[in-house]
């Protein structure tokens, strides 16, 4: 399980087809406005895209340095798809 202020990811290694993902919003995400919550998304989405863009120009030899580009992949992968979710989800509504 690993987390952050808005979501935190549940992967279920038990599944029988891979691994499947969940992931649960926070109760702070829970307060928000939906316009709010898709721009917290957004900007979370961009700091991880910051941050892999920074830790690619690293030395590629040192294995936590290629650790963290998978980590923060995933992450983004995650967080792309969250949203993604989240505003198919409010279209339905609005």
């Amino acid at each position: 399980m690993k987390g952050n202020r808005l979501f935190t990811t549940v992967i279920d290694k038990d599944f029988l087809e891979g691994q499947r993902v969940t992931v649960k919003p926070s109760d702070y995400l829970k307060k928000l406005h939906p316009e709010k919550v898709i721009s917290e998304l957004e900007a979370h989405i961009q700091s991880l895209k910051d941050s892999l863009i920074r830790y690619a120009q690293e030395d590629m030899d040192v294995p936590r340095n290629r650790n963290k580009i998978k980590e923060l992949g995933f992450e983004l992968d995650v967080a792309k798809g969250y949203l993604s979710h989240f505003k198919k989800k409010c279209e339905a509504i609005w």
